[in-house]
């Protein structure tokens, strides 16, 4: 597993000093900055002030309206960030809410550099490992994380979705409305969509697990795709070209439309199969087309009809067996 550099900054932070969950983190940043807990008269989580600025300490500023004790926690850690990270420099406004903002901006790439380093401070990606090892549920494993490194149930979800193998997916709605959402890495099945309705029952048919929690008005969502459905014992004779061809007879595709289609559907194949590289088995390339072919099905309707027609698993299967092949 690879690491960003303000996550290695934390790393060694976290090694360097023997730290392990639960972190005092006040302690730890009076090392480094001044700490002020005060009422803010605007929605804002912190400040921290005279960045990298010679001869004089940092500042850190908490807003305590408002706020928990576990968000303030988390607005430290950030802020810790800005003050060791080498890059950031002068002041910063900050607004610690894990996921929001636009990657692109330079106020918001600093942003997500500091969380990041807050993330993994607070709770080390090797802990975290080791608990995710004791649960079959990854919701039993956020609320162990939460509750042993004094964190939000939310941060815990978006570090513990950063550290699980390919195939998960987590929501967090509100009356059915997405407010965030996430994927592990790999995973080829698009997450929901902020502001989407999304019936978590029906949202990943080929899941095999599927898990709910309450979190007072709110709710987490987590599905897993697992690689273990067993190819059949013979492949279909018939080749997968005849197989999809006996599929989209009836769909009133024709000519030219019907040619860029399959080309669609097999394009579409091709990228899910290329991108499982290690651990190659037909299980694992089954499991990759149905993550992409459903994720695009939620906007063509033609796939959707194709992933339910009878005999589209005699046609992925045959169409896998051939791309063994060329293994």
């Amino acid at each position: 597993m690879s690491f960003s550099p303000e996550v290695n900054l934390a790393r060694r932070l976290v090694d360097r000093k023997g730290l392990t969950p639960p972190i005092d983190i006040e302690k730890l940043v009076k090392d480094y900055a001044t700490i002020e807990e005060l009422a803010f008269p605007v929605d804002v989580d912190g400040v921290c002030l005279d960045l990298k600025q010679p001869g004089k300490k940092p500042r850190i500023l908490v807003n305590s309206v408002g706020r928990s004790r576990n968000r303030m926690r988390f607005t430290l850690a950030h802020e810790l960030g800005h003050v060791l990270i080498p890059w950031h420099t002068g002041s910063i406004v900050d607004e610690t809410d894990i996921g929001n903002g636009d990657e692109n901006a330079d106020y918001w790439q600093l942003e997500g550099e500091a969380n990041r380093f807050a993330s993994e401070l607070l709770m080390p990606t090797k802990w975290v490992l080791e608990i995710a090892q004791q649960f079959a549920s990854p919701l039993d494993v956020t609320e162990k994380i939460a509750n042993v490194a004094n964190v939000s149930f939310h941060a815990a979800t978006i570090k513990l979705i950063g550290c699980l193998p390919q195939g998960f997916i987590f929501a967090q709605t509100q009356e059915g409305i997405v407010r965030s959402s996430g994927r592990s890495p790999g995973t080829l099945a698009n997450q929901p969509f902020i502001g989407e309705a999304v019936n978590p029952e029906k949202a990943y048919p080929w899941a095999k697990s599927v898990w709910h929690k309450h979190a007072g008005d709110l709710e987490y969502h987590w599905w897993r795709s697992k690689a273990d459905k067993s190819e059949p014992a013979a492949i279909d004779a018939r080749g997968w070209r005849n197989i999809l061809d006996s599929i989209l007879v009836h769909t009133g595709i024709h000519g030219e439309e019907l040619k860029k289609f399959k080309q669609s559907i097999n394009g579409i194949i091709a990228y899910a199969n290329g991108h499982v590289r290690v651990n190659r088995s037909s299980a694992a390339i089954y499991d990759a087309c149905l993550q992409r072919l459903h994720s695009v099905a939620k906007r063509d309707a033609r796939i959707n009809a194709m992933l339910e027609h009878d005999e589209f698993d005699a046609f992925l299967w045959s169409k896998i067996s051939d791309l063994i092949k060329l293994d």
